[in-house]
């Protein structure tokens, strides 16, 4: 098949500003191509395919970032910026993707346009959603798609799909990783090793009060880590400035005893 993967709004793919829908993004692509299926990624402009994905064709846009509905009220509006880059690629998709041949576009933002698009659009939409339930918009939409027709959805897990209004079991697409990506390290250390995005609402605090967790730095300000240390009998996360350059899922945790992800958020079962 040839299929259209459009990527969360949110930044250039390989800046980390996507989060973990990048290494979603990567897996899904690589594991596709390794398939025989046909490949293109629509993405905001400066991404970089990861070099498991190079075989796809890269479509990119121009246009302000999405600001993540996570960051909202749960009854915020839903809205975009001026020159919005979500707008730009679902444009593009609308105006481009059936006239160049595409069986179908898989949709990995968690956005509320591109389902509300999805009962209308010229071709099939597919979206893997990525979160559970933070806005009432979305949860709206997402009802109205799986009422209309539930197989254009996927969820990461259980969990999260309960979230959410589905007359039928959920489909769960849980991520798969290249273990060549990743060093064994047989004698850890005592650290905590962090994986996940370095932001208020993925947890890391409470991570640091599990034990001092080795992390690297991307999106952290001057005064983050002594936001962390303050207040943990001084314990404190170790920063490592270094790995934040590498794409997000090439960071190695190094000599971690144990490894920690965000797992009070639903999509993490």
């Amino acid at each position: 098949m040839k299929l259209l993967v459009v990527a969360t709004p949110m930044g250039p793919l390989g800046s980390g500003r996507g989060g973990g829908v990048e290494l979603t993004l990567s897996g899904l692509v690589a594991g596709l191509l390794g398939r025989g299926h046909r490949i293109t990624v629509l993405a905001a402009a400066g991404s970089a395919l990861d070099p498991a994905c190079a075989a796809a064709e890269l479509w990119t846009c121009g246009g302000a970032p999405q600001r993540s509905c996570q960051h909202e009220q749960r009854s915020a509006p839903i809205t975009l910026p001026a020159d919005s880059l979500l707008g730009h690629q679902w444009r593009r998709v609308l105006a481009e993707a059936p006239a160049a041949g595409y069986t179908a576009v898989i949709n990995l933002a968690y956005d509320w346009l591109p389902l509300w698009l999805t009962p209308t659009a010229p071709l099939p939409l597919f979206h893997l959603v990525s979160m559970g339930s933070v806005n009432q918009a979305i949860d709206q939409v997402i009802a109205d798609v799986a009422a209309w027709d539930q197989r254009r959805l996927a969820f990461h897990t259980r969990a999260q799909a309960r979230d959410f209004t589905l007359p039928h079991p959920p489909v769960v697409v849980g991520n798969g990783f290249d273990l060549q990506a990743y060093r064994f390290c047989s004698q850890p250390g005592d650290q905590l090793g962090w994986v996940g995005r370095i932001a208020p609402e993925k947890g890391l605090e409470d991570a640091a009060a599990a034990g001092p967790p080795r992390a690297a730095a991307r999106g952290l300000g001057p005064g983050g880590g002594s936001r962390l240390c303050g207040g943990r009998g001084g314990r404190c996360a170790r920063w490592h400035p270094r790995l934040a350059r590498l794409p997000p899922h090439r960071r190695p945790p190094g000599p971690a005893r144990r490894l920690q992800g965000p797992a009070e958020h639903p999509q993490v079962e």
